[in-house]
């Protein structure tokens, strides 16, 4: 009876070995190099989208269809990374360091994500303001030199060549320059009078670039300084150092099924002889 119960006590171990020296599944495999593949182009989309984002402010550009695709790609990807875990084991502490990363990486695309929704609503305000401005401004102008408005004429000529040029970043136009002539044009009565709806609108399209300007740039620095690059390569990190460990893993199953099993036949081998001698 001990006999028995020793021959069983030895065998689950074996049981054990057995199942970690298990070949990791190709499912595995393949998750793997998909979660680094996505990782990868999603470090890349993000550094086109950055560079497109500095290009079109700096232009005063729409940035296009191509950045809200890849604004999209890099708020989707913890999303698709998820469709990958676990990767590789089943050991839990194994999986706690990537499971911080991942919860890390999460978070950071997540504080990054309405930056950028923000970035492309103030914006395109931003652009159909300058271009009212661009369109509209010399009309209005027109229209006022007509009505012998001369001296409002100027103003607002000074007022839309200003705006625009500080909307463009250029230097030698301060932002106080264009804010004074919009107080000013703001209490001519002349042009309540005469045309108050048309001018109305240009000076608010014109409170709309001075009071944006700065706010939309500062929005633009924080998206370029998210951490989503080292965030990626940490992830990336953790993700090999996992896959490593699942293989490793097998390894050393491999290893101590083959001293173990060497071991329970010697075991086995040893408690039959015994009984055989037993029994005579």
């Amino acid at each position: 009876m001990k006999r028995s119960i020793l021959l069983i006590g030895l065998a689950a171990p074996l049981g054990i070995f057995l199942l970690q020296s298990r070949p990791v599944s190709d499912e595995v495999h393949a998750a793997h190099l998909a979660a680094i593949a996505d990782l990868e182009r999603t470090a890349e989309d993000f550094s086109s989208l950055t560079t497109t984002l500095e290009s079109a402010w700096a232009s005063v550009e729409d940035p296009g269809e191509n950045a809200r695709t890849l604004a999209a790609r890099v708020a989707e990807s913890p999303e698709r990374l998820s469709t990958y875990m676990p990767q590789g084991t089943d050991s839990g502490s194994q999986q706690d360091p990537y499971l911080d990363r991942y919860e890390a990486y999460t978070r950071i695309v997540n504080q990054t994500e309405p930056l950028i929704t923000e970035f492309f609503a103030e914006q395109a305000v931003y652009l159909e303001s300058i271009t009212f401005i661009q369109e509209s401004g010399p009309r209005i102008i027109a229209e006022m030199r007509r009505i012998r408005m001369d001296r409002a004429a100027a103003e607002t000529s000074q007022l839309v060549v200003g705006t625009l040029a500080y909307a463009t970043g250029d230097a030698s136009v301060e932002e106080f320059n264009p804010r004074f002539l919009l107080v000013s044009l703001g209490r001519d009565l002349r042009i309540d009078a005469n045309m108050p709806r048309q001018t109305q609108t240009l000076l608010d399209s014109v409170t709309t670039v001075l009071d944006n300007k700065s706010i939309i740039q500062s929005k633009v620095t924080q998206i370029v300084l998210m951490p989503i690059p080292d965030n990626v390569s940490r992830l990336i990190q953790a993700e090999e150092e996992l896959y490593r460990s699942s293989l490793l893993s097998v390894g050393q199953g491999r290893t101590l099924l083959s001293i173990y099993a060497v071991l329970f036949v010697a075991t086995v081998g040893f408690v039959m002889f015994r009984r055989r001698k037993g029994y005579r």
